[in-house]
């Protein structure tokens, strides 16, 4: 587009005649080959090379063909570019409490040590000893005539033409990182306030933003899609999930030639376990089967093999198939188990748990009983971001069969423990599971007849569950109305 603005016929013509000459197609090879190689290769071939063989003349012209061609120039800019883009990702992806507090003072005092890098006698000698690797076939009658076109005017609006517009390129860069972290900073926010429509607002805005920069094709649209979808879920906005995980699988099977992208595969995933929230059973088995088949050919004793198979599983159990579901769930927590204990994902206590429950329901009660011990114990060890849904989760499932075996002292004292830890996993303590533990305190009230506590309970958890989307449907809020009037027929009867 930049030459096209600044077109000049004559210019064009003598660049495209210099590079269908013999000498022009010979030094586009070089390049080309230059680009496809292995960098630790090139290391290791120059550390072999014999610089004392050139002459004080080869050297100059070299020096020539740097300086035209803008060479540091363009490798400074890339550098510095790259580096701010990898310290800004870098801390996207890092836990809250490990962030880097002075991001931009580490970054402008890491480019400033790039360009003094860049400046300094040594880099620039290293520049021209990988030259002198470069065109170590091209002849000093070769290298001079290359010299003289790099001089000629064409030439040169050749060279400043596409620095300009990489040097454009690269500031326009930062200016969508600057822009989407903004965006991105303001969803985190919004999203933490339980606000979801105006979160909603500005995750589009990031996604038009990402659309603009790199198209719909691009692996950065399909990220902010699944942003988009984790809001969605809050706001329980199942059709518009669906639709957009479609989408995303549609554009990432085509991002790699062999289609297996790690957002090809998790948006797979997120589809089947989509579908296993929404009871259609049928629609996800089959994703579940294709993702565990990826995984499998790709790492069969790894964590994401272990996650998939405990998907399954988990679809298997809910569907009462509890033969293959028993079966896929020792098959991940024995991968896990392989791992060492640093290693070891939240998803192990979940894997823990669920077996544990799938004993339960079948009534091989002293299985369970051992199984959500070891899940309470290894989720109690996680960090905070790991335990979040899984601690209390699974004192809820120890409290539920204690409750079942008549041990209600113990049951109590789980229970409890499960409302305490999971009041503060979302703003003003409106998580579903701080609801379903409440609920199954009361459950338990309402079993010894304490009916007054069951009560006051149950109205506590719907007063929290009206409020989930959409009001009044959601299925929790509706399973504890269910429960307080029952409650009311017991303490009336």
């Amino acid at each position: 587009k930049s030459l096209l603005d600044n077109y000049n016929e004559l210019y064009v013509t003598e660049i495209s005649t210099f590079y269908s000459t013999r000498l022009g197609k010979k030094l586009n090879e070089i390049e080309l080959k230059f680009i496809k190689t292995n960098p630790e290769k090139i290391v290791k071939k120059l550390k072999k090379f014999n610089i004392s063989n050139y002459s004080k003349r080869r050297f100059d012209l070299l020096k020539q063909v740097i300086d035209k061609t803008n060479s540091i120039e363009f490798l400074k800019h890339r550098t510095l570019f790259m580096i701010e883009n990898m310290i800004i990702a870098f801390n996207d992806i890092l836990p809250p409490n490990k962030k880097i507090n002075q991001v931009k003072e580490l970054i402008n005092n890491s480019k400033q040590e790039i360009v003094e890098d860049f400046n300094s006698s040594k880099y620039q000698e290293a520049i021209l000893i990988l030259y002198l690797y470069l065109y170590q076939k091209v002849t000093d009658a070769e290298l001079e005539k290359y010299v003289g076109f790099l001089h000629s005017d064409s030439s040169q609006w050749f060279q400043n033409i596409y620095f300009e517009s990489h040097f454009k390129k690269t500031k326009s860069g930062i200016r969508f990182l600057d822009d989407l972290k903004i965006l991105k900073q303001k969803v985190a926010e919004l999203n933490q306030q339980g606000d979801y429509q105006q979160a909603v607002i500005y995750a589009q805005k990031a996604l038009k933003l990402a659309e603009d920069s790199f198209g719909k094709k691009s692996e950065s649209y399909v990220l902010h899609l699944y942003t988009l979808t984790k809001l969605y879920k809050s706001m329980r906005q199942y059709r518009k999930i669906e639709l957009i995980l479609k989408e995303m699988i549609e554009i990432s099977k085509n991002l790699s030639p062999e289609g297996k992208t790690p957002i090809y595969v998790a948006s797979l995933n997120s589809l089947a376990n989509l579908y296993k929230d929404l009871k259609r059973y049928t629609e996800a088995e089959p994703l579940f089967k294709q993702v565990i088949d990826i995984y499998k050919t790709i790492s069969p004793e790894g964590i994401n093999c272990a996650i998939n198979l405990s998907n399954l599983a988990e679809l298997y159990r809910i569907t009462a198939r509890y033969t293959e579901a028993e079966l896929l769930f020792k098959q991940a927590i024995e991968i896990y188990e392989n791992l060492s204990s640093e290693k070891k994902p939240p998803n192990y206590a979940m894997s823990l748990n669920s077996l544990g429950v799938l004993y339960k329901e079948t009534k091989r009660d002293t299985e369970a009983e051992t199984l959500l011990r070891k899940a309470i114990e290894v989720s109690k060890n996680l960090p905070p971001e790991g335990k979040s849904l899984i601690y209390p989760m699974s004192l809820n499932n120890l409290g539920i069969l204690y409750k079942e075996t008549k041990r209600y002292t113990e049951a109590e004292t789980l229970l409890r423990k499960a409302i305490e830890t999971s009041k503060n996993l979302s703003p003003e303590g409106k998580a579903p599971i701080y609801v379903a533990s409440l609920n199954n305190l009361a459950d338990l009230y309402k079993t010894i007849q304490r009916y007054k506590e069951a009560e006051a309970l149950l109205k506590q958890a719907i007063e929290i569950a009206k409020f989930f989307p959409p009001e009044g449907k959601d299925p929790l809020y509706i399973h504890v109305i269910n429960d307080l009037e029952e409650l009311y027929l017991i303490m009336k009867q």
